[in-house]
């Protein structure tokens, strides 16, 4: 029996228990892709700002009131006042080079090894001849006292005229000969242990010691080569194995100009920078200044002694050095102080970044003075500015950035 269409239409009918039923199943599934979204949303907004607003270490910039002044600018290089040039007393051919550039070395340490087989060879000889020597005197010493023990007997028999004349004279000489002899040989055994002495020394040059505490700077001569006191004609041969230098004895000399020689006197402090590294200003003191001008030049040379050791500090380099006024009690000038690794320089113009609601501002300033480790700022600047101290990030006017936390 066929349904009538009626039925059909009602057999296809969706209860509604059953559409509220697949609406809720599909709930958790929307609420999940609107989380992922809002989290991808998020990581992708998280990502734009780290990078495209980097994050920088920043520092207040203070005002303070900064003294003495700097009279006086000059540029000079490290100097080492303890320096050799290691070489050897003869000539000889170099066996074992022990050194190598930057070593550090203390006074006696072996440097190198000469050759010195034939100084071995006559070394030996002398000791030989020494013991030699030394056998012969014992022999005539047994032979001496016999003389004398004779010579006492034929002096009683010759007192008693038991003994002729001739007997007591050939005793009385026998024993002076032996004695002679002795006192002979005694200076033969002198003379081969100063032998010794002398191929010992001989054999002691063939090794080259440092001849103080220091740092090696070059190594000037190969295993193999020959070295000699003095170089010869050709050029054949080498006058220095290599050149220590005594870091604590490393100091600066600049050349003033006669016309500001009144600015400088004996114990005024200085403040030196290292080209090499200008964010690290070391104190220094004006040891002596050397009582004679270079009429060429119009420069007289002053000598300064470096307050602290800096192992930053390397004999040769070139340092800049700013003489401070001597007067202590010196009005103190107002100024803004901030780290010298703040100050940025580029067409010769001098500035530093400043974070301004969040973004970098360029402020052009101009440095009066260098105080240790930072500037101080006479303009450009009023304090309380937040200034970048990166140098790594690279900033541009308005860039969008981020302070690092303390």
């Amino acid at each position: 029996m066929m349904n009538s269409p009626k039925s059909l239409v009602g057999d296809l009918r969706i209860e509604k228990g059953a559409r509220r039923k697949k609406r809720r199943s599909r709930i958790p599934l929307i609420v999940f892709v609107l989380v992922l979204l809002l989290a991808g949303g998020g990581a992708f907004v998280w990502w734009r700002t780290k990078m495209w607003a980097p994050e920088v270490r920043t520092v207040i910039a203070t005002a303070a009131n900064t003294g003495p002044k700097t009279v006086l600018n000059a540029s000079g290089y490290v100097v080492a006042r303890h320096v050799a040039v290691c070489g050897s007393k003869v000539t000889g051919k170099v066996m074992d080079l022990l050194v190598e550039e930057g070593m550090r070395v203390k006074a006696g340490d072996v440097l190198a090894r000469l050759d010195d087989s034939d100084n071995l060879a006559s070394l030996n000889l002398a000791k030989a001849q020494l013991v030699a020597a030394r056998l012969a005197t014992e022999q005539t010493k047994v032979q001496s006292a016999l003389a004398d023990r004779t010579l006492v007997r034929e002096t009683l028999l010759i007192k008693t005229k038991v003994e002729t004349d001739l007997g007591f004279d050939q005793a009385k000489a026998s024993a002076d000969g032996l004695r002679a002899q002795l006192n002979y040989q005694e200076a033969q055994v002198t003379a081969a242990q100063r032998q010794v002495d002398v191929n010992q020394a001989a054999e002691e040059d063939m090794t080259i010691r440092a001849p103080f505490s220091g740092v090696v700077t070059t190594r000037d001569a190969q295993p193999g080569e020959m070295i000699s006191p003095l170089a010869t004609p050709g050029g054949f041969n080498r006058t220095g194995l290599c050149t220590i230098v005594d870091e604590d004895s490393l100091e600066i000399e600049v050349e003033v100009n006669e016309d500001h020689l009144s600015k400088v006197t004996p114990g005024q402090w200085v403040i030196v920078t290292l080209d090499a590294y200008p964010d690290r200003p070391i104190q220094g003191r004006v040891f002596e200044i050397i009582p004679t001008a270079d009429r060429n030049k119009g420069t007289v040379k002053v000598r300064i002694k470096f307050r602290n050791r800096d192992e930053h500090i390397l004999n040769q380099m070139e340092v800049r050095v700013a003489f401070l006024e001597r007067n202590p009690n010196a009005p103190r000038r107002p100024g803004i102080l901030v780290p010298r690794t703040a100050l940025r320089d580029k067409d010769g113009a001098q500035f530093v970044w400043v974070v301004k609601h969040g973004h970098a501002q360029r402020r052009t300033i101009t440095v009066a003075d260098y105080v240790d480790d930072q500037v101080l700022v006479s303009a450009g600047l009023s304090g309380g500015e937040a200034v970048v101290v990166d140098k790594q990030v690279n900033l541009s006017e308005g860039k969008r950035i981020h302070q690092a936390k303390p």
